[in-house]
Formats: structure tokens, C-alpha cells, sequence
């Protein structure tokens, strides 16, 4: 059987010791795979609630069946949302960033995203960023109020415009391309790209042989420097072909 992916994952506490962030994967029965990543914000353990609800949601939903929509599946967080947080205050309060990427056997890929996880798409020496950044600061820097430099100063550029929470309204971004063999996709939450920029990491991975060599590489860039929970799943489109 054709072994058509590589992945590697980490998550890295913060300074806080209590990790925010949430991520899982599972293989599809057509030799596909899925992958999300999350990151919960509001503190007193609510973050990690709320994003630890958005994962288990996704892939269930998916699991159940893989042909189910981001429209949909999102709406089923929103509602598990809904549901927790009628139980304590805690969860009355808790909201969620939440990226899923499906890609099919033939490399073609599909991402639902909302809030500021990221997607980068790595093919030889180039990365791009495929999904955008659902932020107050990313908003303004597209409507040209602020440069980038500026960006990197703003007191609210951590305030995200869209999240999945009990009483916040999401925008659901969509987006597909192909992959080719070789090429690898990286999820990452805020707290990696804010110690590692694109360049960075795009270098970590020309450097590194395999998924869990970079994923080692980048731990020990992050293990020393990080500000906030850093969570990663690096994904490759392997020329491997077993018998």
C-alpha cells in the first residue's frame, strides 16, 4: 500500500504551563489524511476547553464522514460551543482559532480556517502562507492603516475578529491548492510564528531530511524563547512507495 504521507507534531507549553493549544490527525480510509489545529484563548483554563472541544468536534464530524463540509463541520462547533457553555461560567466565556486541512491522496488540499493558526505551504526553497490572519492588526495592515513594521508594535494585534466561542460570530475562510510529492505543509498556532518567522522556518526545513527532523530543530529554536504555547503538525507528501 502506497505510504503517501510523512507527519511529525509537537506542543510546547508556555510560560504559563498551561497549554491552550489542541491538534489531532487521522488517515482516511482512501489514503488521505486530515489535520487540525487549535488555539483557545480567554484564560482560566477556558481556552483549553474550548479548543480542545473544536478538535474533538472536527474529527469527529469528519471521521463520521469524511465528505462532510467545512460549512458544516463548523457549524457543529459553533453548536458544541453553544452547548458547553451553558454549563459554568468558565465555558460561558471560552473561545477558539481553528484550522483543518484535508488532503486528498492525490495531494489536492482543502483548508477551513478561522482566527490566526496558520498554514504554510513549503515546495523546495519557497513557503507561503495559506491562510490569512483573522485579526484586528491583519486588518488594518490590508486596508494600508498600518505597515508591517507598525504591525509588530500594535498593543492589540493578538485581538482576533473571527474565533469559534458560544457568542462569537466566525468567518469561515476556504481555500484549495495542490500539493506535489515533496512538498510539506505546516500548522502552527501563534506562539511558533512569533519566536520563528517564515524565513526561519522555511531554512529549518530546507535543512532537514524528514518530518521529525524539523520537528526537532524547530523544539530546540523554540524550547528556550517561546512566549505562548507552541503547537506545530508538519506534514509531508512522501515519495515513499512501500510494496
Amino acid at each position: 500500500m502506497p505510504i503517501d504521507f510523512s507527519i511529525s507534531h509537537f506542543s510546547i507549553p508556555g510560560p504559563s504551563k498551561v497549554n491552550e493549544d489542541a491538534h489531532d490527525f487521522f488517515e482516511l480510509s482512501d489514503r488521505g489524511l486530515v489535520a487540525a489545529i487549535a488555539d483557545g484563548v480567554g484564560g482560566n483554563y477556558g481556552g483549553g476547553i474550548a479548543s480542545a472541544l473544536a478538535i474533538q468536534t472536527s474529527i469527529f464530524e469528519l471521521q463520521k464522514n469524511p465528505e462532510t463540509s467545512f460549512s458544516d463541520i463548523f457549524s457543529a462547533v459553533a453548536l458544541s460551543m453553544k452547548e458547553k457553555s451553558k454549563e459554568d461560567l468558565i465555558s460561558s466565556n471560552m473561545a477558539t482559532t481553528l484550522t483543518i486541512c484535508k488532503i486528498q491522496q492525490n495531494g489536492l488540499v482543502h483548508i477551513g480556517h478561522t482566527g490566526d493558526t496558520r498554514v504554510y505551504h513549503l515546495r523546495s526553497n519557497g513557503i507561503i502562507q495559506k491562510t490569512k490572519d483573522q485579526t484586528e492588526v491583519a486588518a488594518l495592515v490590508e486596508a494600508g492603516i498600518l505597515s508591517k513594521t507598525q504591525a509588530q508594535r500594535y498593543p492589540r494585534r493578538s485581538v482576533l475578529r473571527s474565533a469559534m466561542g458560544a457568542n462569537i460570530q466566525y468567518d469561515l475562510f476556504q481555500t484549495n491548492f495542490q500539493m506535489n510529492r515533496g512538498d510539506r505543509l505546516i500548522l502552527v498556532t501563534d506562539g511558533i510564528y512569533r519566536t520563528l518567522n517564515k524565513t526561519q522556518i522555511r531554512d529549518l526545513s530546507v535543512e532537514s531530511s524528514s518530518t521529525e527532523d524539523l520537528s526537532s530543530k524547530m523544539i530546540a529554536r523554540l524550547t528556550d524563547s517561546n512566549e505562548d504555547d507552541a503547537t506545530a503538525v508538519i506534514i509531508e507528501y512522501s515519495y515513499i512507495v512501500a510494496p
